[in-house]
């Protein structure tokens, strides 16, 4: 008589045995045939409960899910078919040949325990004290004249269609790798320029500003060639890959005085301002949690590629960085990271991080990135709390706000991320004269807090 093997993890150290008959372990295992074979312990234990057991101890133990201490040594040694130590859950179903007991009983042995292994803590020096607004940032400009490097499908469907509304922004000039999408999308936009070259848009006295939105492994080259040439810069993010680009940009910007803006936008959102008021003014520290559900990458996207797009920690994680400084209005001091363990690296480590944030005003900040929830669950949802208040925002469409036994919902009628706010930001500074509400220093720290976690993901735990 066939019977299949089920491996349970123990639950404590020492011997579980579990007493299953054959037969219903082989249905429960047909069940599970979709989940690559593997054979949920519970269920099994659940069906073997139902039939006839070798007595009523044994019902009675497999219905609460707990290991069976057999009282009778004599069967337990005839029927203790195979024991070993288990690491980790099995993969598979394991076949156990030329059993023919009435009950297959698997015993396991619980694995020693290695070492509890933490991750490394990275400090982050404090930031640099911001300096005066320069000479050339002050000049106002009546109106703006627009360079656009990069018009895919974020640029094209987000970006340059909110801009097309904002008054005294002109779109003169787009610039793509492909000449039949630069000539595509000016005649969408009515923009009266186009090529793919790069030269024409750093060359042009007329462009007051460039809005870069290409791949990600070219942004730093980008924003200074942007900036050396006079413009003011709005980049996409991430603002560069690692923290040398970073510097160096830093040192351009200081050199030109000219406005750099990077596109955080999410505290630019309606719902996010509002969270940030109803823990304003404040005399204590935050509690806050960001959980992302980002959902799988296309196989093979360039986004995923560490050359190019520089992976979803570069990509995306910056942005809960900047919302979290936007919300405590303090900059992080101390940073750890995990990712998933698999040997195959699937689903894929920097995917699926953990990352607890200190702050230098006490606040703390637990962030779970995650590129393997369902697809029916909303992608961001956020708590924060302190002072006897709570807030919980939802995917930016609804904010609880909470304090004692008082409760109040606010609701959006469309999600907004604040996409729009960050553009109007950005050229109501350059029209005014003055900086935009995320200034270079504020992303500056949040696109080096980004590079530190991605660095530390790839250290060894201690």
């Amino acid at each position: 008589m066939e019977a299949l093997g089920v491996a349970v993890l123990p639950r404590a150290a020492g011997r579980d045995v579990y007493v299953l008959h054959a037969r219903h372990v082989r249905q429960a295992a047909e069940r599970r045939r979709d989940e690559l074979g593997t054979v949920v312990a519970a269920d099994v234990i659940r069906n073997a409960a139902r039939g006839e057991q070798a007595n009523q101890n044994i019902r009675h133990a497999a219905r609460r899910h707990r290991a069976v201490h057999l009282q009778r040594q004599a069967l337990t040694r005839e029927l203790i078919h195979d024991a070993q130590p288990l690491q980790r859950p099995p993969t598979c179903i394991r076949v156990v040949d030329e059993v023919h007991a009435p009950h297959v009983i698997l015993a396991f042995r619980a694995a020693p325990q290695d070492p509890i292994r933490q991750a490394p803590l990275v400090t982050i020096e404090p930031p640099e004290e911001k300096a005066e607004i320069s000479p050339i940032r002050s000049r106002k400009l009546d109106s703006i004249r627009l360079g656009i490097l990069g018009a895919g499908q974020f640029a094209a469907g987000v970006l340059l269609p909110r801009i097309a509304k904002i008054p005294g922004v002109k779109m003169a000039r787009l610039v793509t790798a492909r000449g039949a999408s630069a000539e595509a999308t000016a005649r969408r936009f009515g923009i009266p320029g186009f090529s793919c070259q790069e030269e024409d848009l750093y060359s042009d006295p007329g462009i007051d500003a460039i809005l870069i939105a290409t791949r990600h492994h070219l942004h730093a080259s980008q924003v200074i060639r942007a900036l050396r040439s006079g413009k003011h810069v709005f980049v996409e993010k991430p603002l560069a890959m690692n923290l040398q680009e970073l510097e160096e940009i830093a040192q351009v910007v200081e050199e030109t005085g000219l406005t750099l803006m990077v596109g955080f936008n999410r505290r630019y959102a309606p719902l996010s301002s509002r969270l940030k008021a109803w823990f304003s003014p404040r005399e204590w520290p935050l509690c806050l949690l960001g959980r992302i559900n980002a959902g799988r990458l296309p196989e093979g996207s360039w986004l995923t590629d560490p050359e190019i797009g520089g992976g979803r920690i570069l990509g995306e994680v910056c942005h809960f960085v900047d919302l979290f400084h936007e919300w405590t209005g303090s900059s992080v001091s101390a940073l750890s990271v995990q990712g998933l363990g698999s040997p195959t690296d699937f689903p894929h480590r920097s995917e699926n991080i953990q990352v607890l944030l200190g702050f230098r005003d006490g606040s703390q900040a637990v962030l779970i990135y995650s590129s393997e929830g369902g697809s029916s669950l909303g992608k961001e949802w956020y708590e924060v709390h302190g002072g006897n208040r709570s807030a919980v925002l939802d995917d930016f469409r609804t904010l609880d706000l909470y304090q004692g036994t008082r409760h109040e919902r606010i609701r959006e009628r469309h999600q907004d991320k604040g996409h729009t706010g960050e553009l109007e930001d950005f050229f109501s500074s350059l029209k005014e004269g003055r900086s935009p509400r995320l200034d270079f220093f504020s992303c500056l720290a949040s696109s080096k807090v980004t590079c530190e976690i991605q660095s530390a993901l790839n250290k060894p735990l201690g």
